[in-house]
């Protein structure tokens, strides 16, 4: 059961639509985490993200889950690894 959530499939189709979703869902996640892309507006960085959480009456908490799974979840499905497990952190938390 463990060797699954390690497991890879290694068709091409499955290759290119991970690298794409990854590649995607990086720079959201990369906004949230840090104070990045000047020219395309910037990021908001923790402090803001948590802030619009709590507008919305959610706690803290679920900010820093969303931007650990935004940013670990599509490096992961970039790079291979634990790719139900990214795709699933991914998946809940968009």
């Amino acid at each position: 059961m463990a060797f699954n959530i390690f497991y890879t499939t290694p068709e091409p189709a499955y290759f290119i639509l991970r690298i794409a979703v990854g590649i995607i869902i990086l720079p959201y996640g990369l906004q949230k985490f840090s104070v990045w892309f000047p020219p395309l507006g910037g990021g908001v960085g923790f402090r803001e993200t948590t802030a619009n959480f709590k507008k919305k009456k959610l706690h803290a908490f679920f900010a820093w889950l969303v931007i650990i799974a935004q940013v670990f979840g599509s490096i992961g499905l970039i790079l291979g690894c634990l790719d139900g497990v990214a795709a699933l952190e991914i998946l809940s938390f968009f």
